[in-house]
């Protein structure tokens, strides 16, 4: 935590985002730059009105972004015109091999311009800054963000994550689109049209599997989560120390929906409370102002963080579902090469689908793993609260607030999808997996039928 201390909101979140950012723009998915301008030396609330983030045509992102274009559109144009007709191993390929060789083309090159093109549009830029206006809030509520302990783990993971990506791709580039090709040179004696097809096709895979490895849209859920842990550690730390009566949370809910009474809130309070303790000499009970007013904080933290992820789902949805049909097709038809070079024994290509699949495999895991434990994360925190704030205290306007919150909580919690068409969680990921082994055999199986 000691990096994040002295620091303001905007400073915290592109502090965090740094790597996450620089993996994205690196890729030119992320054709945006930081505006220093409007965070450097200026006051804390002027962060709320600024953009933290610019589009800049002359910018390295940008430029990035045109280059990625360039790679994965003149490549393809060029294998169709060129190389597929000349090349020796696509000649061997049976009709099933055609097939997948082709898709894996086909979804490569088109996740490579959608994604990068869908960059350009304004709204991640305003989409960053209402997560610098969300982290705001809790500065506001008294939750300082320089002090959160799972927000400063964010940075650490998304730099383990990066180097896991990056280090892998530029070794299997290397070796395979540059070490590889340069030895058959070697051994032939002159630029056979496969060897220069490997090579060319390096700056192809590179591009391609830098798009895919990006960590900006794993950024945003594992933020989201922190945020929701923070909530859960923060109410503990605060009531820890208080008087409980000793009540169940729940039966206490469940009582205030019951007709209120001619004599008003008050009088219907201090019946239902007779009635839990069975004693008619409680005294008086008064709500706890104060009190409400720091419960009802923590319910517009929870409720603002729930309205943000939907907009992470509008600002990234299309994004998350290409991103997925790219990885999913990605590692069934590489896995269906390494069965087909592995009937050929032939363990050196096989080797060359390694890093395909783990690529592909980890994004798959990683977004399932950090966009699942959001709603998770938001049902602890609103079971915290109502286990540890003393509810006899709060008016029964509120009580009914909290009640109606956790029931939406629990019915239809915030969870990240992908335009709606699927909600990415652990189960999902589970079940595509599932759905990929079976579309793998029927593959080979189509493949031993030829």
């Amino acid at each position: 935590m000691e990096q994040l201390k002295n620091l303001t909101v905007s400073e915290i979140l592109l502090k965090i985002s740094k790597i996450a950012m620089l993996s994205s723009q690196i890729a030119g998915y992320l054709p945006l730059s930081v505006n220093h301008e409007d965070h450097q030396n200026s006051p804390l609330k002027k962060s709320r009105h600024k953009n933290l983030l610019t589009h800049s045509l002359t910018s390295i992102p940008t430029m990035s972004s045109f280059l990625g274009l360039f790679v994965i559109i003149g490549w393809t144009t060029l294998y169709y015109s060129i190389f597929k007709p000349k090349i020796q191993f696509v000649r061997i390929f049976g009709p099933t091999e055609s097939f997948a060789y082709t898709m894996i083309v086909i979804m490569g090159s088109t996740a490579g311009i959608i994604l990068r093109l869908g960059a350009f549009r304004k709204g991640e830029v305003n989409f960053f800054q209402d997560n610098c206006n969300l982290l705001q809030n809790f500065e506001d509520r008294d939750l300082k963000v320089s002090e959160m302990r799972e927000i400063s783990k964010i940075p650490r993971y998304i730099n383990i994550s990066f180097s896991a990506y990056f280090i892998p791709l530029v070794i299997h580039c290397i070796l395979v689109h540059g070490v590889h090709p340069m030895m058959a040179y070697y051994k032939f004696g002159k630029w056979h049209p496969d060897i220069v097809y490997t090579i060319g096709s390096g700056f192809w895979v590179f591009w391609s599997y830098l798009l895919i490895s990006n960590l900006w849209i794993i950024l945003f859920p594992r933020l989201y989560s922190a945020c929701y842990k923070e909530i859960s550690k923060n109410i503990s730390m605060k009531f820890q120390n208080g008087i409980h009566q000793p009540i169940k949370s729940n039966y206490f809910l469940s009582e205030i929906w019951k007709p209120q009474s001619k004599n008003g809130d008050v009088n219907q309070r201090q019946k239902i409370f007779e009635n839990i303790y069975g004693n008619k000499n409680l005294g008086k009970i008064t709500h706890d102002a104060a009190l409400e007013s720091k419960v009802e904080d923590y319910l517009e933290l929870i409720l603002n963080l729930g309205k943000m992820i939907e907009k992470f789902n509008k600002v990234f949805g299309e994004r998350l579902m290409l991103e997925m049909i790219t990885c999913i097709t990605f590692i069934v038809l590489y896995a269906f090469f390494g069965c087909f070079w592995l009937n050929r024994g032939n363990i050196r290509v096989i080797g060359e689908v390694i890093t395909p699949l783990y690529v592909n495999g980890k994004k798959l895991i990683e977004l399932g793993y950090s966009c699942g434990s959001i709603s998770n994360e938001a049902q602890v925190a609103m079971k915290t609260l109502i286990n540890n704030v003393p509810l006899d205290k709060l008016s029964l306007k509120m009580c009914r607030k909290i009640r109606l919150i956790q029931i939406q909580l629990e019915s239809s919690p915030p969870t990240v999808s992908a335009k709606q068409f699927f909600t990415i969680s652990r189960g999902s990921v589970t079940t595509v997996l599932q759905g990929m082994a079976g579309f793998l055999v029927a593959l080979v199986q189509f493949r031993r039928g030829e």
